[in-house]
């Protein structure tokens, strides 16, 4: 999923403290969340990454924790919260109802 966000600055920030939960280390490209740079405007774009691959790990909302690492550091909380809340929903109606197969 990819949303505009022209609140971030394009720090960086979440991306590693995402890469830090997913394997204990400050590396961009195994995090779920991508920042990108808008080519038809100034801004960044956010990624998150839905699916574990060659884009990196995919989200999985850091349970356990009280809010994702990603949104306690980053700077437009709301904002990045808000994507987030979007992917559990997204996924949430994905879900098949139970009991069905």
């Amino acid at each position: 999923m990819i949303f505009e966000m022209p609140s971030c600055g394009g720090c960086g920030t979440c991306e590693i403290a995402c890469s830090f939960h997913h394997k204990g280390e400050f590396e961009p490209s195994i995090s779920s969340i991508k920042i990108l740079e808008r080519k038809d405007q100034p801004g960044f774009s956010v990624m998150l990454v839905e699916e574990t691959g060659a884009q990196g790990m995919a989200c999985d909302g850091c349970p356990g924790l009280e809010e994702p690492l990603c949104v306690e550091y980053c700077r437009e909380k709301k904002d990045l919260e808000a994507f987030l809340n979007a992917l559990k929903e997204k996924r949430r109606q994905e879900q098949p109802p139970r009991g069905s197969h």
